[in-house]
């Protein structure tokens, strides 16, 4: 029978019974059987990753459009050596060639690995969680890359967690029918109802429940900074205490009701033929495939180039406002943030072949609906034509990606360091090679293909990485202490390490360099704060 019952957040999980560090060799098989509560799960040593693991553990069960419930009780005990089916996606529109792939709506999986360094420690290990990008509509866990090939680089003292949640329109699906018989924003009370699992599971693999990491890039950092300020922060540091937010992914967030989000509903209701009076127990009850090819034709259809039809929404149950309002300190759960972005993360986000104002124009409008022509001309008074852009951009499309960079990636890194004020907020930038969205994922998970400079540039990166799930302190490692690198703080000292190649600029005789800021954030963030309501963002 499904095991419900209420907790602050709605949800709730069996505790398992934990023990402390068991001793794992790799042909003591029965030693990997973890009981989480409701079932057992045996784990396996995977000897080409030379890790422990437990792959395919399902941490919730799935009703459609309701918040995840803990899976049915099973006395037997669950092989769990392969990953779970991976939730069901497609691709954006207009930049993403992927298909659609179906995967399954009874997709809460996540996969435990333990390096065999911890396998007869007395004492607890940090706990990473890697929550995949993929704009919220796309992804799985090795999506970017073989998360487990980078975490071996920090000499195996940490426990790795990798989890699915629910994408699209089965995740993030708005609008008045979804809040009133549902919720909106599940695939954020999926992530948090997985890290209730972490909290009262990962003892039973050796890790600490009190020294946790969110990690996530794109989306998945745009995950985390949706946790950080889920619920005005009264969650607190119970689930986690450390966050990294990499490149943290801010497309518009509407209110529930708005147009935008309800024009998305009543598209799946007539793709579906689920017209009428009862529209969301029918949405609620068709079969699977018609739900999820009604939902990749609205993404090919409706959603702004290069997004996805179905978003988080500000729906004041979960999250009460959008970021620019929320991220602020004493408002915000965790405790210890390290937040960054590249130097052009807005390039492949917007059409190359934008050349005149008229076109200008009509790409932010239809990016940003609700802002007023008024408040769009300000707009680009913050973001003048490329003959006044001091070099910034050459021309319109440069200076759409500009702005996207900023609004989507750039400003919310920001947000999230600055609101971590007491000395645990980090940020960084990375400007090695192109810069591109996306293009420092290789050197986290240790891709052969990286040239020396990158190779060496990747050292800095991961040392402040793996500092930083370690101690909060990212700089705390060889390759930066002496940098000079300092948190924000209250006392208006803002500094922030830039990663880069060693012959890519002025600064051509080391891979990282410290700035001090003038302030938390640059004068486009402050105006997009200022303004942040009516994006909304």
């Amino acid at each position: 029978m499904l095991i419900n019952s209420a907790t602050a957040i709605g949800f709730s999980l069996l505790v398992g019974s934990a023990f402390a560090a068991p001793c794992f060799t790799p042909t003591q098989n029965a030693s990997l059987t973890v009981n989480v509560g409701y079932t057992k799960y045996q784990g396996y040593f995977n000897a080409k990753t030379n890790f422990y693991s437990w792959e395919g553990i399902q941490y919730g069960h799935v009703e459609r459009f309701q918040q995840p419930t803990t899976p049915i009780n099973l006395p037997a005990i669950q092989n769990a050596f392969t990953t779970g089916p991976f939730c069901s996606q497609f691709a954006a529109n207009g930049i993403n060639p992927s298909p659609a792939l179906p995967g399954a709506e009874q997709c809460l999986f996540l996969n435990v690995y333990v390096p065999p360094q911890l396998r007869c420690s007395n004492k607890s290990a940090p706990v990473v969680v890697w929550i995949h990008g993929g704009g919220y509509g796309y992804g799985y866990p090795d999506f970017a890359g073989p998360v487990t090939s980078g975490m071996g680089l920090d000499n195996g003292t940490t426990i790795l967690v990798t989890i699915q949640y629910r994408l699209g329109i089965f995740g993030f699906l708005a609008g008045k029918e979804i809040h009133n018989n549902g919720n909106s924003n599940l695939g954020t009370f999926d992530q948090i109802f997985a890290l209730k699992w972490v909290n009262q599971n990962i003892a039973s693999f050796g890790g600490d429940p009190n020294h946790v990491t969110i990690w996530g890039e794109s989306a998945g950092a745009g995950s985390v900074m949706m946790m950080t300020q889920a619920f005005g922060g009264a969650l607190g540091d119970s689930y986690w205490q450390g966050a990294i937010a990499n490149s943290p992914y801010l497309p518009v967030q509407y209110n529930y009701d708005d147009p935008v989000p309800q024009t998305y509903y009543n598209s799946m209701v007539a793709l579906t033929n689920c017209t009428g009076d009862n529209n969301f127990t029918c949405l609620s009850n068709v079969p699977y495939e018609t739900v999820f090819y009604a939902g990749a034709n609205l993404t090919q259809t409706l959603s702004p180039y290069g997004t996805w039809s179905s978003n988080p929404v500000t729906d004041g149950r979960i999250l009460l406002a959008p970021p620019s309002e929320a991220l602020y300190p004493n408002k915000v759960n965790g405790a210890h943030m390290y937040a960054g972005h590249l130097t052009h993360e807005g390039h492949n986000f917007v059409p190359p072949n934008i050349s005149t104002m008229a076109g200008l124009n009509a790409w932010f409008d239809s990016e940003y609906p609700l802002i007023s022509t008024h408040l769009r001309e300000l707009v680009w008074q913050i973001y003048p034509d490329p003959k006044y852009s001091n070099g910034a951009y050459s021309t319109q499309s440069e200076r759409a990606a500009a702005l996207y960079g900023d609004w989507t990636f750039d400003c919310p890194a920001y947000w999230l360091a600055s609101s971590y004020f007491n000395g645990t907020g980090w940020k960084y930038m990375d400007n090695v090679g192109t810069a591109y969205h996306g293009s420092d994922v290789a050197a986290w998970f240790d891709d052969p293909g990286l040239t020396y400079n990158e190779a060496s540039s990747r050292d800095y990166i991961l040392g402040s990485l793996t500092a930083f799930w370690q101690t909060w302190d990212p700089a705390n490692n060889p390759t930066v202490v002496s940098l000079g690198w300092m948190p924000f703080d209250t006392h208006s000292s803002y500094s922030q390490i830039t990663y880069q190649l060693a012959n890519n600029s002025t600064n051509s005789s080391t891979f990282a360099y410290v700035d001090t800021l003038n302030a938390p954030e640059p004068k486009q963030c402050t105006f997009l704060r200022a303004i942040g309501p009516q994006v909304p963002e």
